[in-house]
């Protein structure tokens, strides 16, 4: 009966274990690293899915991970727009001043000179 018993237990487990890996999509601590990496700003990893869920959670790491690669993208383009345009002001800016300067100075000379 014990020896039932134990093999029964065994069973179980085994069954219990191939479930979590189903769900993970492969091993903890595959899944566990990746996280780490991804967390840790490591985009670079890539995530093997062949013969993985579409609902594991290697799956939802790897569509986190192809999100964050496509935010850093676009915010990276913004970042650069945003650089180029705060130059086009800069020069628009100092031209602007170099003109009102050039245009003080003619006022200054006037007054000096039209009494």
């Amino acid at each position: 009966m014990i020896l039932f018993a134990m093999t029964l237990l065994i069973f179980v487990a085994w069954k219990f274990y191939q479930q979590l890996t189903r769900a993970l999509g492969g091993e903890l601590r595959l899944a566990v690293n990746l996280a780490n990496q991804i967390s840790n700003g490591d985009l670079t990893q890539t995530i093997n899915l062949q013969g993985v869920s579409s609902e594991s959670l290697l799956a939802s790491l790897a569509r986190m991970q192809h999100s964050l690669k496509d935010l850093v993208r676009s915010v990276s383009g913004n970042a650069l727009h945003v650089s180029e345009i705060t130059q086009q002001v800069f020069e628009l800016t100092n031209a602007s001043t170099q003109r009102i300067d050039h245009q003080s100075q003619k006022n200054r000379d006037c007054r000096g000179g039209c009494h």
